[in-house]
This record gives C-alpha cells, sequence and structure tokens, in this order.
C-alpha cells in the first residue's frame, strides 16, 4: 500500500491519496483513519536508500543499452 498526504498552507494534512495495488482512492484527511500515516518514517530521509535507488536505475539503463547492443550485432 502506498499514500501521499496533502497539506494546506499551514501545514496541516487536509487530504489523502492511497493505493493498494487495485484501488486508488482521494479523500480528506481523517486524523482518526490516517493518523498512523504522519508517523511513517520517509524512504527520501535515508541517503542508502537513494543510492540503491540510483544503482537499480543505473543497472537497467546498462541492461537496456546490452539488449540493444545485443540486437544490432544480431543483424
Amino acid at each position: 500500500m502506498g499514500f501521499e498526504i496533502f497539506k494546506d498552507e499551514n501545514g496541516n494534512p487536509n487530504s489523502v491519496h492511497t493505493w493498494d495495488g487495485f484501488m486508488e482512492t482521494s479523500r480528506p484527511f481523517d486524523k482518526e483513519r490516517d493518523g498512523w500515516m504522519l508517523d511513517q518514517l520517509d524512504p527520501n530521509d535515508f541517503p542508502a536508500i537513494q543510492i540503491g535507488r540510483d544503482m537499480e536505475y543505473l543497472v537497467n539503463e546498462v541492461n537496456i543499452l546490452r539488449r540493444q547492443l545485443f540486437i544490432l550485432k544480431g543483424k
């Protein structure tokens, strides 16, 4: 499941967008129902996670280029 909280001009949560792989929902933020979201860790706060994502991106790019090279060599 994923979620994104949207805040008003004062920084208070006012709406939330959720997705669970089947359905996406946007609705007003309800502290009783959605308060747990405010306590979740943000992966973007951890440099090692971003480094891993960058590495995954580079590996995917290299694999795309290797596939293209393989196809070109075959012709």
